[in-house]
C-alpha cells in the first residue's frame, strides 16, 4: 500500500505507475505466522532535454554538430525544429548537422507520455577576406601573368574569375589563373552563402 498506481496491490509482481514519487509498504505473513514488511520507493521524474553546445557557425567551421542530452535512461525518440536555420542530417537524432545560423528547437519524447522541449540560438562569425596581388605585367616577353586568390581559409573554397576587357587563359574556376591581356580582373571566392568575398585588380 497505498494501493494507487498499482495495477494490482495483491499481486506479487505488480506494475507500479504513480503520478508522483511514492513509498510503497509490502507485507507478508510468514510460515511462523510473523508479518514481514519492506519499502520500495518509486522514484517519478520529469523529462528534461538540455541542449549542451555552445555553438557557432564561422567561415572555418561552416558545419557544426548541435548535441543534447536527457535526464533518463531510456532510449527516446528526437525531433529537431529550425524556424530559421538549416538542418543537413540528423533532425530525429541527438546531434544533427547544421550550416546555418537561426533558431533550432529539441523536443525529446519517452513513449509520447514524457516530453520536453529546449532551444538554442546559434550565431554565425563570417570573417572571409581575401587577396589579390598582382606580381608583374603583361609584355612583349611575358604575355601571361599569374593572379592568385589568397585567403586563410581551413576548408574548401569556391571560385569564379571574370574580366572587363582582359583574357583568361585558364582557371576561370580555380585559386589561380593566368591573365593574358591588360583590363580588370575580379575574382569572387565563396564557402557558402555567408563566407563571400569579391576582389577586383
Amino acid at each position: 500500500f497505498p494501493p494507487e498506481g498499482l495495477d494490482d496491490p495483491t499481486s506479487q509482481t505488480p506494475v507500479a505507475s504513480p503520478s508522483e514519487t511514492t513509498e510503497y509498504i509490502v507485507s507478508y505473513v510468514d510460515l511462523c505466522d510473523d508479518i514481514v514488511s519492506d519499502t520500495v520507493t518509486v522514484t517519478v521524474q520529469d523529462l528534461v532535454v538540455t541542449i549542451d553546445t555552445t555553438a557557432e557557425l564561422s567561415c572555418d567551421e561552416p558545419e557544426v554538430f548541435l548535441s543534447s542530452d536527457i535526464n533518463f535512461n531510456n532510449t527516446v525518440s528526437y525531433s529537431w525544429q529550425r524556424p530559421d536555420g538549416n538542418i543537413v542530417l540528423g533532425s530525429s537524432s541527438s546531434t544533427p548537422l547544421i550550416d546555418e545560423p537561426g533558431t533550432y528547437i529539441v523536443e525529446a519524447s519517452f513513449v509520447g507520455i514524457c516530453t520536453d522541449t529546449d532551444t538554442l540560438e546559434v550565431v554565425g562569425n563570417w570573417d572571409f577576406d581575401v587577396d589579390v596581388p598582382v606580381n608583374g605585367i603583361i609584355t612583349c616577353d611575358q604575355d601571361q601573368i599569374v593572379l592568385t586568390a589568397n585567403n586563410d581559409a581551413a576548408g574548401d573554397v569556391n571560385y569564379n574569375w571574370s574580366t572587363n576587357g582582359g583574357s583568361i587563359a585558364w582557371g576561370i574556376f580555380g585559386q589561380s589563373i593566368n591573365a593574358a591581356a591588360a583590363g580588370e580582373y575580379t575574382v569572387i571566392a565563396s564557402i557558402n552563402a555567408f563566407c563571400v568575398d569579391t576582389v577586383t585588380v
